[in-house]
């Protein structure tokens, strides 16, 4: 059996007690340059970064040297928490590699990431409505 997943569900109550926002994964014509735009805000989440030893074993099961999952995200179950989005956690970038979730499918989804450096220019700004 892998080692892959154990971490994701070994405790049984996971308190969400920091706060993250989550960006959706815009791409613009005619440059086709991918932008985040803030979809959720200030959202509950549960986070603990991976042990290294998880982390080797992880690389070696999926065989994908070039993604480096550093950390985990527990959140309620969201249609704006997939693949290639962002959250954002105490100001630094963070994304979603995958997403997987507990036994029952209705509650929390575990969000793998990789550390993301953004630029000023791949964040698009709420329109606030005033001119």
């Amino acid at each position: 059996m892998s080692n892959i997943n154990k971490y994701d569900t070994r405790d049984k109550y996971n308190i969400k007690d920091k706060k993250v926002n989550i960006y959706n994964r815009v791409v613009e014509a005619p440059d086709y340059q991918e932008q985040y735009k803030k979809a959720l805000s200030q959202i509950w989440a549960y986070t603990r970064q991976l042990s290294e030893s998880l982390i080797v074993s992880q690389r070696i099961a999926l065989a994908q040297e070039h993604i480096l999952e550093e950390r985990i995200f527990i959140l309620n179950q969201h249609e704006e928490i997939k693949e290639g989005n962002l959250i954002e956690y105490k100001g630094n970038f963070y994304q979603i590699t995958r997403v997987t979730t507990r036994d029952d499918y209705n509650t929390d989804m575990i969000a793998y990431v990789s550390r993301y450096e953004i630029s000023e220019n791949e964040i698009i700004e709420e329109e606030t409505g005033e001119e």
